[in-house]
């Protein structure tokens, strides 16, 4: 594969404890802060049955070609690691212009000795924003290591998974459906006012479902890149299988940021292996400076609160 769909190929020690399994597993699900599990529902109704709701599109992109967003990943007490979510583009993949949204998270030294992860996930979406192409989620985990391909055809409107040489029959979804990352952009593009929910198609490749998400606010939000007005999202997470299933007061919650640009400035969950948290720290491109910590900024280098922020 090219640079594009492959991470080094790392090592990784052998787990020695109950205690590093259930953080490899936090962290595991904390990376994706709830975008794969928008597509990791464990049935999926009769799709002649569904009827897919249409919602009205802000008039710009709220994100920008160069867009980095870097966070801070938590564990209980314990900083663990590092994610950054990157928008660019346009681009060109496979003859088609397409913009790009990929999404890295590792471990850190302290993390590292426990349960090493390097994930890397990227997804081609047409140039309207309308439906992604071409899904890609490398997955370096303890002793998993999966390089897991999506690719969509819109004509006959299926999706075909792929881990390595394992190629599964493709899949019928409902048009429109988003991949595990797209999806957090596909509803930052959504106006949100008056809106108190979404119901929004979405696959993994191995099975399409409708993905329900509540939206409540606008409250604030204190995180280290400062403080901000933000809406909060809470997707449905009663139907979710694994850990989620096992958790009696399991949920998922993003906060975006209240303004034009639905920056994700926070992302947690809680289940029965712990809480944990993502937390942006800062934001490159584009437009960044609004978003930046400055000199009067609670929790930064002043002791003065910071006034509330709405983006530009």
């Amino acid at each position: 594969m090219n640079k594009l769909s492959r991470l080094d190929n790392l090592p990784f020690p052998r787990l020695g404890s109950q205690t590093s399994k259930l953080l490899g597993l936090a962290f595991v699900m904390l990376t994706l802060a709830g975008m794969a599990a928008f597509a990791e529902k464990e049935d999926a109704s009769d799709l002649s049955e569904i009827e897919v709701p249409r919602y009205e599109r802000l008039e710009q992109f709220p994100f920008r070609d160069g867009e980095k967003i870097f966070y801070n990943l938590r564990w209980s007490v314990f900083d663990v690691g590092e994610a950054v979510m990157e928008f660019s583009g346009p681009v060109e993949w496979e003859g088609q212009r397409c913009w790009q949204v990929s999404l890295t998270a590792r471990t850190n030294g302290f993390a590292d000795k426990i349960f090493k992860v390097r994930d890397y996930n990227v997804v081609w979406v047409d140039e309207d924003f309308t439906h992604p192409v071409h899904y890609i989620k490398n997955q370096k985990e303890g002793h998993t290591d999966r390089e897991v391909v999506v690719r969509f055809d819109w004509e006959k409107n299926t999706a075909q998974y792929t881990n390595r040489a394992d190629a599964r029959e493709p899949i019928e979804v409902l048009p429109g459906s988003w991949d595990p990352l797209g999806i957090t952009y596909h509803v930052r593009n959504l106006k949100t006012d008056g809106v108190t929910h979404f119901s929004i198609p979405s696959t993994d490749g191995k099975k399409c479902t409708m993905t329900e998400i509540d939206i409540s606010g606008p409250l604030d939000v204190k995180v280290p890149a400062g403080k901000f007005e933000v809406i909060l999202l809470e997707p449905d997470t009663k139907d979710l299988g694994g850990v989620f299933s096992k958790s009696e007061k399991a949920g998922i919650k993003i906060w975006f940021s209240n303004d034009e640009r639905h920056i994700p400035v926070k992302m947690a969950s809680k289940v029965v292996v712990g809480s944990f948290v993502a937390e942006m720290t800062r934001i490159e491109g584009p437009g960044a400076d609004a978003y930046s910590p400055r000199q009067d900024d609670d929790g930064a280098d002043g002791d003065s609160p910071k006034p509330r922020r709405r983006g530009r």
